[in-house]
């Protein structure tokens, strides 16, 4: 039975060897559409915002915005990363920082879900508490 073992070298090695196209490709397809979404969560939601769009309340248009921002970010420091890579400057080229990347982008989405998922609904039944103590009131 052969020995498997973790290389570290493969990901803290400070001149990795040239990306690969079809990897370039894959990496600069993802982090463009990543900013597309980006902008068109932001068209479709707050600038122009079409008719089904018009009746999100504020927690879903909150959603909306931190998923903008995650989307952005991961697009622009990815396209940035992916730049560096192909530049071939050192130490910013290392397969770590962009592993790295990722999995800080999925932690940031889950906790965006999380929060979305279980303080939300409880601050919806507030506001509809408030809402109907304040028709009272007037």
């Amino acid at each position: 039975m052969e020995l498997v073992y973790l290389n570290f070298q493969y990901f803290f090695d400070t001149y990795p060897p040239i990306i690969k196209s079809n990897t370039f490709w894959a990496i600069l397809l993802v982090s463009v559409s990543a900013i597309v979404i980006a902008f068109l969560i932001k068209f479709l939601i707050f600038w122009k915002p079409i008719k089904q769009f018009k009746k999100i309340d504020k927690y879903s248009k909150t959603l909306f915005l931190k998923f903008y921002q995650i989307f952005i970010t991961f697009g622009l420091i990815n396209l940035l990363l992916l730049f560096f890579r192909k530049a071939q400057v050192p130490y910013f080229q290392t397969r770590f920082l962009m592993i790295v990347w990722w999995i800080f982008v999925f932690v940031w989405i889950c906790n965006v879900l999380q929060y979305h998922l279980t303080k939300v609904p409880a601050k919806r039944i507030e506001d509809a508490k408030r809402r109907e103590y304040e028709k009272y009131i007037k």
